[in-house]
């Protein structure tokens, strides 16, 4: 990392500056679909049209994101409020309260307007308040010196006591020589709420030095650094003109900004089209990274531990082996001096019969000793406590009690080491499983760290994924209509002259149109699309196997209807012949296919599916809610895709599933 330069953890006041403008041109007038929990500080909006994806995080970040993200299987209570209150709510307004480091969203939902903070200072929070100011749900309840966060109670914005660059003026700042004489950077920080990278950009094109006392400016420099200021203030009304991530010499990235500063002249950037792609990048980035570290982490303290259990296992087995082989040592030499010892024994036991201490004992048996004598120059000391003495044969010290015959202790001693010996086998046991636990964390390591899931970029959408669709084995695009709004708008937008058209001989069938860019058709293609047709048509939900379809040319299509009649929304008069497609099946594959690196779960008929999917499963007019069914149809495209395809698998959204099967029932197709 660059010296002197932290990398950013957090949004500063001018980064959420100019993600407030660029919001306000991309989500006004628009609409809160619904609320995701992705973890503990952080809640992800989905707003339509679009849709848009919008992540806060209290005390770091609130952006547009692009990338998929996990969301827990329950949400918090705080996101559930959300999604009470804000529902098909409409965002009416996003501000920036007095340069702030806060997002305020003013949304109208259900007849009243509620606000929505997103506070991203230290210990920041995320509150919901009705129009009144009174706090409905807040992410973390808190009671601090200044505020309370409580609901039920008014809501209070934290208090600053630094002047905001927003209304700073010339005479504020002669307050920087009235600091003493403290340094100029610590100076401006102190009376601005301004961060730090701010203040030595100050400093930097006033040409001034950071450390300088406050006391010595000059009414110039003073005059320099508010003219400073107010271009700093120009860029946030004008918006971020050259957002990018700055990185270091090791190509790391240290900051994101949303114009640039002339501190990171010479730094090496990545440019943006806009500051909230370049903030969702970063932080993006530095998500991913934590996850792996964090993984690393704790599987590199799972290998430490086991590592120093096998290290202890072999000190132990070696401490056996030891204690094995000195205890027998001890009973073969106590066997091949047994006479000599025996002697000892009633030799000390006498004397002490005979009145003689402890200590007048141990004298006379070591004055024999230094003549040589035998079996007292084996003799060490007498151990009174131990009612025994010690005697040194072979280098080997031996403890002989003087209760029992020195054969009893020769057996005792290899009791012991046969006690010993019987412990081995099983601690031997247990270091080769700490050894084979190790080796499998290692892989276990290997594998994790390939299988976190790599944060990944929404696709964007094709034009015509507003609709049903699947591209057929021959090549041809095939659409058709989700409802009768969206019937409508393909027919009536999206067809063209050499198209063909395709209804099922049911009541409520969406319409189905083959693109053929004027090719000629065959009839593999023609039954591809009307197995389609038919599958989304309310033949499903009757639990029909198979019906009937005709094709029609656009030329046949009215919506005009006869005289005294009319046509609801979705609904067409034909006009002309019919050509008819007899007894089509109904069965429907939902496969991934990976395309440009990303994934797209597509429905089709299974002939046009599985020449494209990486892999897929066969579905039929069922039972099973769409909910459980996308469970397991997902779990099986993991099974089924290749190897270097499970991780991108893993990230497909189980609602990518649900809304392709029809009716949102049915079951898996084993037969197929």
């Amino acid at each position: 990392m660059s010296e002197g330069f932290e990398m950013k953890d957090f949004l500063l006041n001018f980064d959420i500056a100019a993600i407030t403008f660029e919001l306000k041109k991309k989500v006004i007038d628009k609409y809160i679909d619904t609320v995701y929990h992705l973890n503990a500080n952080t809640i992800m909006l989905r707003i339509k049209p679009g849709p848009i994806f919008m992540i806060f995080e209290a005390g770091r970040r609130a952006h547009i994101t692009n990338y998929k993200f996990k969301t827990p299987t329950k949400p918090i209570d705080f996101a559930m409020a959300l999604r009470k209150y804000l529902s098909r709510g409409k965002i009416i307004d996003i501000n920036q309260p007095q340069f702030e480091r806060v997002v305020e969203f003013l949304i109208s939902s259900k007849d009243r307007n509620y606000r929505l903070i997103v506070e991203i200072f230290k210990r920041g929070n995320m509150i919901l308040i009705d129009q009144e100011g009174i706090i409905i749900a807040a992410l973390r309840t808190a009671v601090m010196k200044d505020r309370k966060i409580i609901v039920r109670k008014k809501y209070l914005p934290a208090p600053s006591e630094k002047i905001s660059l927003t209304k700073v003026n010339h005479n504020d700042l002669i307050e920087l020589k009235e600091n003493g004489k403290i340094n100029l950077e610590k100076a401006i920080t102190n009376l601005l709420a301004i961060d730090r990278i701010y203040t030595k950009e100050l400093l930097f094109q006033a040409e001034l030095d950071g450390t300088i006392t406050s006391n010595k400016l000059s009414e110039e420099q003073i005059e320099t650094i508010y003219k400073i200021i107010k271009e700093l203030r120009n860029k946030i009304s004008e918006g971020p003109e050259n957002p990018a991530i700055v990185l270091n010499e090791a190509g790391e990235q240290i900051d994101v900004i949303p114009n640039q500063l002339t501190i990171y002249e010479k730094f090496k950037k990545k440019q943006f089209d806009s500051f909230n792609e370049a903030v969702d990048e970063y932080f993006s980035s530095i998500l991913s990274n934590k996850e792996q570290v964090d993984k690393e982490d704790e599987l590199s303290k799972k290998a430490e531990k086991l590592n120093r259990i096998q290290e202890n296992q072999i000190v132990q087995s070696e401490s056996f082996k030891k204690a094995i082989e000195i205890n027998r040592k001890k009973g073969e030499i106590i066997y091949l001096h047994l006479n000599e010892i025996e002697h000892l024994s009633q030799l000390i036991n006498s004397k002490k019969k005979d009145g003689h201490n402890w200590k007048d004992i141990e004298h006379m048996i070591k004055e024999n000793a230094i003549k040589g004598t035998k079996p007292e120059i084996y003799f060490q000391k007498i151990m009174p406590d131990k009612l025994g003495y010690s005697v040194k044969i072979d280098d080997v010290d031996i403890l002989i009690g003087l209760k029992n015959k020195p054969q009893h202790w020769a057996s005792q001693f290899y009791k012991k080491a046969k006690k010993i010996e019987e412990k081995l086998p099983g601690l031997e046991s247990s270091i080769k499983s700490v050894k084979i636990k190790i080796k499998n964390l290692e892989e276990e390591k290997t594998q994790t760290l390939k299988e976190i899931p790599q944060l990944i970029k929404r696709r964007e959408k094709e034009w015509f994924e507003k609709f049903r669709w699947f591209e057929s084995s021959k090549g041809f695009l095939v659409l058709c209509g989700r409802d009768a709004s969206n019937n409508e708008v393909l027919i009536k937008r999206y067809t063209n002259d050499e198209d063909i058209v395709l209804h099922a001989e049911v009541h409520g069938a969406p319409f189905t149109i083959i693109k053929t860019g004027g090719k000629d058709l065959n009839d593999d293609t023609v039954e591809e699309a009307a197995t389609f047709g038919a599958c989304y048509s309310k033949a499903w939900a009757q639990g029909f196997t198979s019906i009937d379809l005709y094709w029609i040319k656009p030329n046949q299509i009215s919506k005009q209807p006869p005289s005294g009649q009319y046509l609801s929304k979705g609904m067409f008069m034909i006009r002309g012949t019919r050509n008819y497609v007899t007894g089509i099946a109904l069965r429907l594959a939902i496969g991934a296919i990976i395309k440009d690196d990303q994934i797209l779960v597509v429905a089709g008929p299974p002939s046009a599916i599985k020449k494209r999917a990486s892999g897929y499963v066969e579905i039929i007019p069922g039972k099973t809610p769409s909910g459980k069914l996308a469970k397991l149809i997902k779990k099986i495209l993991i099974s089924k895709v290749s190897k270097e395809y499970k991780t991108i698998t893993k990230t497909i959204e189980l609602n990518e599933i649900q809304v392709l099967i029809p009716s949102g029932k049915a079951d898996l197709d084993y037969t197929s």
